[in-house]
């Protein structure tokens, strides 16, 4: 089983690295004012630059993701009838001639149109119920297996309805005798504009001149283009798209034939003709705005730029912080600058310098203190360190005997644990000055004690940080010792201070 534990511990992926403090503390991180100042910057730039973008975002302005693509028609498609609008105006409606071709009761111009699928042929009147002043007006549903000849004739009696009727001759001849007689049409389309996802209609427009004596008839051929938009306007998941269908387009091919032609290949007197088709390809149009993920993604790209000044600051930090740690390690050789008085500004530069309240020479000070940085330097490696113990160990062994010192290895600080008054449970002491007694108790069951028993202020005797300590251990201290009496306890000390060996009983899985 413990082999299985320490397997999970091994592909623990989440497992921490302990990385020892430099100063004071559990962990020392070094900050500056210029990096305090840089990092509010760019806290509230990045907050200003977030509630832009989400307000952008939430108000449809991003540009969202659009892709094309054709695909070709299939029996099998059904996207139901389209609607086409066509407005035909003549010079009348816009102001250039005082008459109107479409009058009801005064019919010049007749606008007929024939379905190619229906298999009678016939040719339907467009001209149904128009008003004075208005345009002329076309609404076709039609759909991709539909085509149309919408045909721009002289009136006949044939093509008429209830209460319409051909204009007179002498109402012809005036009409035709005007300079400037042309029929605009103009066909309407309907996209999707991408960024407000409204449908948006706009026109284009052909013209047809009407001269009596034209020897020339105008066809247009229209292949129309149906564009299926798909939108996608998710918060975070697509659960669907919008589906929207339009005549968006068309390819126009314009042509011109021997008026003889048009009247025998249409009706007498054509002056224009228009076949309205679809193409055989339609386009499918994907629509997809931001989620709000790619959002925060957008604002995190800008942050992590805004953040590469990051290095910049680092690199101060890390300067000042070697700095601040030699200047550390002189005070603890040269106890006397403590004593000194060091002013410096934003950047970590020294500007003033006070001694017993007097002015020291600032260039004097930078030279000594870099001449005490060159010579600290190497206390800041671990090789040095390490080196340094391995000297220390060695003036050791030249004082004490190889087997005292190999006693080490076997005392340690006991833990200040006692019998509870019921004797049935140990307790663990609290406080200093208790741990202290329980420690002695423990050993010799009295606080007069001729023994140097290690005690939990022993483990910061060397410690940089020991003089911050109360120490309490004067509570015990000991009467003056003959040279025999100290040899004698040195060899006491590591009896009573041994620990002994159990089975290892407390593993932590």
């Amino acid at each position: 089983m413990n082999k299985l534990f320490q397997s999970l511990k091994k592909v623990d992926f989440f497992s921490v690295t302990y990385s020892p403090a430099i100063s004071d503390g559990f962990n020392y991180n070094h900050s500056s004012i210029l990096g305090g100042l840089i990092s509010m910057l760019i806290a509230i730039l990045s907050l200003m630059y977030s509630i832009y973008y989400i307000y952008l975002w939430w108000t449809y302005q991003l540009l969202p993701k659009v892709t094309s693509d054709i695909n070709k028609f299939r029996e099998s498609d059904d996207f139901g009838q389209l609607r086409n609008s066509i407005h035909v105006k003549s010079a009348y409606q816009e102001g250039w001639s005082p008459i109107d071709p479409f009058k009801t009761d005064e019919i010049i111009i007749q606008p007929l149109m024939i379905d190619l699928d229906d298999q009678e042929l016939n040719w339907k009147p467009l001209l149904l119920t128009k008003q004075i002043s208005e345009v002329l007006s076309i609404n076709l549903d039609i759909n991709h297996n539909k085509q149309y000849i919408i045909l721009f004739t002289l009136c006949k009696e044939d093509y008429l309805l209830d209460q319409q009727k051909c204009a007179s001759e002498e109402t012809k001849n005036l009409y035709f005798q005007q300079n400037g007689n042309s029929l605009y049409i103009e066909i309407s389309f309907t996209t999707i504009n991408p960024s407000t996802f409204e449908p948006q209609v706009f026109e284009r427009t052909y013209p047809i001149n009407i001269h009596s004596q034209a020897e020339m008839c105008s066809s247009i051929i229209l292949h129309y283009q149906m564009n299926q938009y798909l939108i996608d306007k998710a918060f975070l998941f697509s659960t669907g798209q919008e589906e929207f269908n339009y005549i968006s387009n068309s390819l126009s091919y314009p042509q011109y034939s021997l008026k003889d032609y048009c009247d025998r290949q249409f009706l007498p007197n054509t002056f224009g003709a228009f076949f309205v088709l679809f193409q055989q390809q339609y386009y499918t149009v994907q629509i997809a705005y931001p989620p709000i993920s790619e959002v925060f993604a957008a604002i995190g790209s800008i942050i992590s730029i805004l953040f590469s000044v990051k290095f910049l600051i680092t690199l101060l930090n890390l300067h000042q912080l070697r700095q601040d740690i030699l200047d550390e390690v002189m005070r603890q050789y040269y106890p006397e600058i403590k004593q000194f008085k060091i002013i410096k500004n934003l950047f970590g530069k020294i500007t003033q310098v006070r001694f017993k309240g007097l002015p020291v020479e600032i260039s004097s000070y930078v030279g000594f203190q870099r001449q005490i940085h060159h010579q600290m330097a190497c206390k800041l490696n671990y090789k040095n360190l390490l080196y340094e113990i391995s000297r220390f160990q060695f003036i050791l062994m030249s004082i004490k005997r190889r087997t005292e010192i190999e006693k080490v290895h076997t005392i340690g600080i006991k833990v200040p644990i006692e019998l509870s008054v019921s004797k049935d449970s140990y307790v663990i002491t609290k406080g200093q000055i208790n741990q202290l007694k329980t420690l002695n108790l423990r050993n010799i069951q009295q606080a007069d004690s001729k023994y140097d028993i290690l005690t939990i202020n022993d483990a910061l005797i060397l410690s940089y940080d020991y003089k911050n300590f109360e120490l309490t251990s004067t509570l015990f201290s000991h009467p003056s010792k003959t040279s025999h009496e100290n040899n004698q306890n040195e060899q006491d000390f590591y009896e009573i201070n041994r620990i002994e060996v159990y089975a290892d009983n407390n593993e932590e899985f």
